[in-house]
């Protein structure tokens, strides 16, 4: 199993990254100094570029970058790692949690045979928050970050899927069925998305039979 450290680690790099691409495309010159050692070498002799130091990086970047009117860097989703009946997703995107009560993650393939859980990190603090998805059919329902309370607040530097095997007697890789993640959904606060989160904890799986992991607060003995 992956360690919560190791889980740490990988979301802080795709963190920098990340930062490191909006700092070149906001031509934040003196926030690579986050980035980089005072004594680093930069290469960019792959894109016809100088071979330096940090000081003269800045000074090269100004110069070759002041051609274009902006720039928008596109890094993609990257499928981090697979170890053994695990799989982790991480989306190195900064936003403030305020912004965004919920996550919907659009995708197909997902068996009664494998969990999902949204994990994120708070800008500043180390420590992996986790929160577990409801499946309904073969997806998962709209999952309510505010239920974590002062776990979800204030900056979040990335957030990222994890999805493992469920401890099904025989069965394992999701029962060998594809997992296709179409899209994932920020979504502000808005009474359509309060009214789904209610008909969705309600019926994904059906509360009564006590299987949901995202109760709405305060409708059912169980609820978080």
């Amino acid at each position: 199993m992956i360690s919560h450290q190791e889980l740490s680690d990988r979301m802080e790099i795709q963190n920098i990254l990340a930062l490191y691409c909006e700092a070149i495309d906001n031509r934040d010159w003196e926030a690579l100094d986050d980035f980089f050692t005072e004594d680093a070498i930069i290469d960019y002799t792959a894109t016809g570029g100088l071979k330096c130091t940090l000081p003269e990086a800045k000074e090269y970047l100004d110069r070759a970058l002041q051609q274009f009117n902006g720039g928008q860097h596109m890094i993609g989703v990257p499928l981090i790692n697979f170890n053994g009946d695990e799989a982790i997703l991480v989306l190195p995107r900064a936003f403030q949690a305020e912004n965004y009560p919920f996550i919907k993650v659009n995708l197909s393939g997902f068996t009664r045979y494998s969990k999902a859980k949204i994990l994120w990190q708070r800008a500043g603090d180390p420590t992996v928050h986790a929160q577990q998805f409801n499946r309904s059919s073969d997806g998962v329902t709209q999952i309510a970050m505010v239920y974590s309370g002062e776990a979800y607040t204030g900056l979040i530097d990335s957030i990222a899927l994890l999805f493992y095997d469920s401890p099904a007697l025989g069965f394992e890789n999701n029962n060998e069925v594809d997992i296709v993640v179409e899209d994932i959904e920020f979504r502000p606060f808005y009474a359509g998305h309060v009214v789904e989160q209610i008909l969705e904890d309600w019926t994904n799986p059906p509360l009564w039979q006590r299987y949901s992991n995202n109760f709405v607060r305060g409708i059912h003995a169980n609820g978080m």
